[in-house]
């Protein structure tokens, strides 16, 4: 075999090496990004649990819908709007109020 086409030949299997080892690093960085995702958003519906327990406890909210919807980033629990700002961060809208909570 002529040494261009060995070293062309090495060349190819070195780059699939790095190709594997890159899909790795991807599947690895994936997985770590899903499970932060995950996180946050057990983070934010603990919070919102909670949110929604102290308007209960102080008689803010009378009369709640039981099966809310997610909706991309809001969804409204009679009389309230709730949406999330950023990831700590999140507003309770009401026709004659507005409060941010963290």
């Amino acid at each position: 075999m002529p040494k261009e086409a060995l070293k062309f030949l090495e060349h190819g299997v070195s780059k699939e090496r790095n190709l594997g080892s890159t899909r790795r690093i991807l599947s690895v960085k994936l997985l770590d990004m899903a499970s932060t995702i995950e996180a946050d958003i057990e983070y934010l519906e603990s919070r919102v649990k909670f949110l929604i327990a102290s308007l209960e406890n102080r008689n803010y909210c009378q009369k709640f819908v039981r099966n809310c919807k997610m909706q991309k980033q809001a969804f409204s629990i009679y009389p309230y709007h709730i949406y999330l700002v950023n990831m700590k961060k999140i507003n309770i809208l009401n026709h004659n109020s507005h409060v941010s909570y963290w």
